[in-house]
């Protein structure tokens, strides 16, 4: 999956106009279930993270709005994603992408 052409995707959709790659910011990153940010992700899917131990990040930055994915770490073909965007602190949109099971 292209994580790059998805988060245009879903800032043109939300801005309403298209954004180049290169004026956006972007971080990749690691960390354990435990440092979960539980205020940007659903309290529905919070708990489908617990059993991975430790979750990749991909994140997006342009201007106010943040962009991230969530999968699980380590895993050649991730089982899911868990995509969210972010504006000015509050969750606006998100949805589960399902991968291989």
């Amino acid at each position: 999956m292209n994580y790059d052409s998805l988060a245009l995707e879903w800032l043109r959709k939300h801005l309403g106009h298209t954004v180049k790659i290169n004026e956006i910011g972007y971080e990749s990153t690691m960390f354990d279930y435990d440092e979960l940010d539980k205020t940007l992700v659903p309290e529905k899917y919070v708990s489908i993270f617990k059993k991975y131990k430790q979750i990749q990040a991909h994140v997006y930055l342009y201007d106010s709005i943040l962009i991230y994915m969530l999968l699980p770490f380590n895993q050649a073909v991730p089982t899911f994603i868990l995509i969210g965007l972010v504006d000015n602190d509050f969750l606006i949109r998100y949805q589960l992408i399902k991968g291989e099971e």
